[in-house]
């Protein structure tokens, strides 16, 4: 699995994790609980899955996020997992997607903890927000195949 990120702001970030056969767009938000938003990047209408975590939450989750005096220290934690390659996706079906994060906790092992999201229903603004996104990267790739025939052309006229 191919993992890839994109700083919105300091309160959110976005990442793609790549499974066998499909890609995955994973949004990462804090406000008051940690929001997990996850969507196939490929299909606009495909499936949507989310869950809010409260530090609690988390807490009863995972034996490393018992440290964290507040909600945005967990983000810290979840970031860094993140940013470091550190999750995989384990199951998909009809009503949820499991994602699984390994959390290194000092002097111990790797601790494997699965974060099960549940299936969102689509409403329009969702479908409209991800195709502006793919019609901006296949504008994005579309320039760049020009930029690519015009250099072969001016190689092609030294010829």
């Amino acid at each position: 699995m191919e993992v890839t990120s994109q700083s919105i702001n300091n309160k959110s970030k976005e990442y793609t994790l790549a499974s066998d056969d499909k890609t995955f767009g994973i949004k990462l938000s804090l406000s008051s609980n940690i929001l997990i938003e996850v969507n196939e990047l490929e299909n606009v209408m495909g499936n949507f899955y989310e869950k809010s975590f409260s530090l609690d939450s988390l807490v009863d989750l995972s034996r490393g996020f018992k440290l964290c005096e507040n909600i945005g220290e967990a983000y810290d934690i979840l970031e860094e997992i993140f940013d470091g390659k550190k999750v995989s996706i384990k199951d998909i079906n009809e009503n949820s997607i499991i994602l699984v994060i390994n959390i290194s906790l000092p002097g111990r092992k790797m601790q494997q903890t699965e974060l099960v999201l549940n299936k969102k229903e689509v409403n329009k603004n969702i479908v409209i927000e991800n195709l502006v996104k793919k019609v901006n990267q296949l504008e994005k790739e579309n320039a760049n195949l020009k930029n690519e025939i015009n250099e072969f052309k001016k190689k092609f006229k030294r010829i």
